[in-house]
Order: structure tokens, then sequence, then C-alpha cells
């Protein structure tokens, strides 16, 4: 039995104990722990951003490339956030509120941002635009904060939080929601890894709002698991680009390589398809049928197996083209065909040589079963109540295969068949041997 490689990568092998180490400065000093861990998830977001940006030409995934930009601003944000903790005393006269402000702006940006990257997968992206648009919020939410002082108050001094940090909160976990459905829709743009992770990371975002719905004041046991929770969010995403970006390149930044090479065989099957296929009618066309008609050539000798053919096509149908119109024949040539597909068996072969001629393929049937059968397709046909409410009938040319046979010689025996019932009364069929 083959055993399993329990190996951990060597970030997860640090992280962990990191976050034990973690825990105890916050048992020493609250300001330590939590410049501890604002100072990774900026680190995490400007390596993001970095990493994006000396790459940002040869990214295919448009998702990473808008994530990734919107990182430096929501680490630049996370930043200043971290330097406004009111006991480090370096904005002097804001407090707590400005320390939570830059927080919940942070959020917005991040959960909006991860909420419409997945909208924008095979869309062309300007990235001029892209860093003018995320400038352009940067510093309006800057000057709404320090210069304006327009920015909703997040919380007051001997009261604690406001409605709308709380209802900022809700707002973020439901756009943080939004952004995993809209991700989850757009799976196939990731592999399964990088899927998983991304999810993940967006989760813990959530577990981390709901904290901080709950948080009392800024140094509470809801305030450290929120800030564990950013911490795993954060070293999750770091996984997801830095990590795995550097490590397995192809399976992230490029990876809709892989969606492009399912795309093309699917294009592929599409045009093969369509190259053996009669537009009008479905069924199979004169080149496919040269294709099959070669290799049940082959068997039927290789195993002298009897192979019969029958061509047949609509008689007075150019006369009914001229009466009703060319649509009405389109329509007919469709029923016509979709008679026949129904009625003929699963082994037999059905194309559409040309105009309003059809060919049938029965390998391993005589010409005296396939004669009976297409006697009763004949009849079938005769008594079909077609749309244009008027009797259509065809008539038919049958052959079987002999040893010396060739393609040509085979249908040139069939056509015989075709001509000699149409000069014959039409609505019958001939046998040719």
């Amino acid at each position: 039995m083959k055993k399993k490689n329990l190996n951990l990568p060597l970030s997860d092998l640090f992280f962990f104990p990191a976050l034990l180490i973690l825990f105890l400065t916050s048992l020493y000093s609250y300001i330590l722990f939590h410049s501890f861990a604002e100072v990774f998830s900026i680190i995490v977001a400007f390596s993001t951003f970095m990493v994006v940006w000396n790459v940002r030409d040869s990214i295919a995934n448009k998702y990473i490339l808008f994530i990734g930009t919107a990182y430096f601003f929501i680490g630049t944000l996370d930043l200043f956030h971290a330097f406004a903790f009111p006991e480090m005393n370096i904005f002097r006269g804001h407090g707590t509120n400005l320390f939570i402000q830059l927080w919940i702006s942070a959020r917005y940006i991040q959960s909006i941002s991860f909420c419409f990257a997945p909208l924008l997968f095979k869309r062309n992206l300007n990235f001029n635009i892209i860093i003018g648009t995320y400038i352009a919020v940067f510093f309006l939410i800057l000057l709404s904060i320090f210069y304006w002082n327009i920015f909703p108050t997040c919380y007051i001094e001997g009261y604690g939080l406001t409605l709308f940090k709380i209802i900022s909160e809700y707002i973020i976990i439901f756009i943080f929601l939004l952004a995993i459905v809209f991700t989850l829709k757009h799976r196939d743009n990731f592999d399964k890894k990088t899927l998983k992770l991304l999810i993940l990371s967006m989760i813990f975002m959530i577990i981390s709002e709901v904290a901080f719905i709950f948080c009392i004041s800024i140094q509470d046991f809801c305030d450290m698991v929120g800030h564990f929770s950013e911490i795993l969010a954060f070293y999750l995403l770091y996984k997801v680009i830095i990590e795995t970006g550097i490590t397995e390149p192809y399976s992230l930044l490029f990876n809709d390589l892989k969606q492009t090479e399912k795309e093309l065989k699917h294009a592929n099957q599409l045009l093969k398809t369509q190259a053996t296929t009669d537009d009008l009618t479905g069924v199979h066309n004169r080149r496919w049928l040269y294709e099959v008609l070669g290799l049940e050539i082959k068997r039927a000798q290789r195993y002298n197996l009897p192979l019969t053919i029958i061509i047949f096509d609509i008689d007075y149908f150019k006369n009914i083209n001229d009466q009703y119109g060319h649509n009405m024949g389109d329509n007919l040539l469709q029923e016509i065909a979709g008679l026949v597909n129904k009625n003929i068996r699963s082994t037999d072969f059905f194309a559409r040589l040309g105009g309003d001629e059809f060919l049938i393929l029965m390998p391993g049937h005589s010409w005296e079963t396939a004669g009976q059968f297409i006697e009763k397709l004949r009849m079938i046909i005769e008594k079909y109540n077609f749309t244009f409410n008027k009797n259509v009938t065809c008539s038919f040319g049958i052959t079987q295969f002999k040893n010396d046979d060739t393609i040509n010689k085979l249908l040139k025996r069939a056509d015989e068949g075709l001509y000699w019932s149409k000069n014959n009364g039409r609505n019958m069929l001939k046998v040719v041997l």
C-alpha cells in the first residue's frame, strides 16, 4: 500500500509555531501583538502586489492581476491603521476612532475587490485604469478622514462602537459572501488548490469581521480572535499568490492556459463536427460519408460481411421549391432527415449527399433485408403528414458491396437504381447488383 506524503510545506512548519509565539506576545504587550499582526498582514499585502506587478505583462489570469493591484492599497491603509494604534500616539488628537476608520476603509476595499475580481474574467483590463481608480479611491478615503473630516465616526470614547461601524461589518461580511459565490461560479479559471485557498482566505476574513462586531474594546478577546483570523486570511493569500506563484507559477499565474487548452479542444471538436455535419439537416455530410464508407468497405472485405447502401431523393423536390419557396423546401429536407434518423437502426449510417439526395449505409445487412427495411421506410414517408400538408414520396436505389468495388462503383450502382425508380413512376425502390 502506497504511503501518503505527509510532509508539510516549510512555510507551514514556521507559521503555526509563529502563531503560538504571537499569542504569547499578547500576554506580555498587546501593542506588540497588534504590531506583529499588522506587520505580517502588511508584508503579505505588499509582497502580493510586488509579485503581480513584476509579472503583470505575462499574467493571463485577470483575477490575480486585479487582486494583486488592490492589495497595495489595502496594505497601505493597513499600514496607516497600524500607526494609528492609540497607544503609539503617532496621529495625535485622533484616538481610537481614526484607528477603526482606517480598518473599515481597508476592509471595504478588500471585500469589494474580491467581489468584483471574478466578474473580470475574459475581459480586457487596462492596468493603468485599475491603478488610477484605486489611487483615486485611496486618496478620497484619506482626505475624507484626515482633511475633510466627513468619514462617518466609527468609535466614540466612553460609548464604544457606532452604528455605522457595526453595520459596516455586516455589509463587509455580505460582500465577502457574494465574493465567494462569484468565485465559485468561475471555478474553472482556478486549479483546485488555488480555489480552496482563496475561499478559505475569504472565510477567515468573514470570521474576523464577525469577531470585531462583538468587540467591546481594542484589547479584548474578540479583538484578538479577529486579528488571528485576519492573519490566517492573509497567510492563505500568501500561499495562493506568493508561495504558489513562485514554486508553481503555471498552476496560478498562467492557470487559464489550461482553460484555453480546454477551449481549444472544444473549438477543435466543434470544427470537426461542423466539417462532418450538414448545416441544414444536422445529419452527416458527404465528406464524413466518404471516410466512413472507406472504413466499412475495408471491414466488409476483411470479415466477409455484407454491406448495403441506399441512395434516395425526394420526388418532385424542384417543383416543391418553385411552388412553396425555398424555406418550405428547407423545412421539408429537415423533416425528411428527422424522419429517417428516427427509423433507421443504431448500427446504420445516414448522410446528406447534397441537394435533396441522401444516403443510408447499412453494414452487416444484405440487399434483401435492407430492401425490406427501405420498403417500410418508403411507406412511412408516403403516409407522413408534413408541415405544408402535402403528400411527399421518395425514390430509392439499392446496391450491395462486392469484393472488387470501390466507393465510386458502389455509389454509381446505387445511383443507377435511384434513376431507374425516378424514370419508372417514382415512389419505389430498385436494387442494382
